[in-house]
């Protein structure tokens, strides 16, 4: 889990309560000195799935999320992130 900035906190925590609620493991990697450098950080812990958290997501409930493989991303709802996630 990304949020993008502190701003952004309060929506990721709501966020990361729901993916636990379904049995998803979470660890939240608060930012750092860029977007690029905080998901670097987060690439080397191996997980398939980032969930990102700006001010877009926050404002309309929604999740970015990534594919860590494939750097694919996009945005949805929290229940299609929960479905990618639990394939």
């Amino acid at each position: 889990l990304v949020p993008v900035t502190e701003a952004n906190y309060e929506y990721a925590f709501e966020v990361g309560n729901e993916l636990r609620k379904k049995g998803i493991p979470v660890i939240t990697e608060f930012p750092a000195k860029s977007l690029s450098s905080t998901m670097e950080k987060a690439s080397k812990k191996g997980p398939k799935f980032a969930i990102i958290i700006g001010d877009k997501e926050a404002s309309t409930k929604t999740v970015t999320i990534k594919d860590m493989r494939s750097g694919v991303q996009e945005v949805c709802t929290i229940d299609v992130a929960v479905r990618k996630i639990c394939g």
